[in-house]
């Protein structure tokens, strides 16, 4: 499988780069502490880009242009919320997780 990284993410997501380089922040402090909190898959950290913030990011169109917040109920890992929220930095997200260690 070809590599999926940032750039192939800016390819089809059309983001700024002050975006990509938000996302790419958040991927290296998820990187970081998975190791310790198992926040996702450690087999899916390989496919991070493509798996979690492009998953993601499919969402971000169909949240109405108007709208002001947005709630990510059992966000777990931060997903899809955190993408989202680096996407639309005027939208408030709220990310509720029950497992306080996430």
């Amino acid at each position: 499988m070809p590599e999926f990284g940032p750039e192939q993410f800016l390819a089809k997501i059309n983001v700024s780069r002050e975006t990509l380089a938000r996302l790419q922040a958040y991927a290296d402090v998820l990187s970081d502490w998975n190791g310790r909190h198992n926040l996702v898959a450690r087999s899916t950290l390989p496919d991070l880009w493509n798996r979690h913030f492009l998953d993601s990011a499919q969402l971000a169109p169909l949240i109405p242009a108007g709208a002001r917040t947005l709630a990510d109920l059992g966000s777990g890992a931060g997903f899809p919320g955190l993408v989202i929220a680096a996407m639309r930095p005027n939208l408030a997200v709220t990310l509720f997780e029950a497992t306080t260690k996430k």
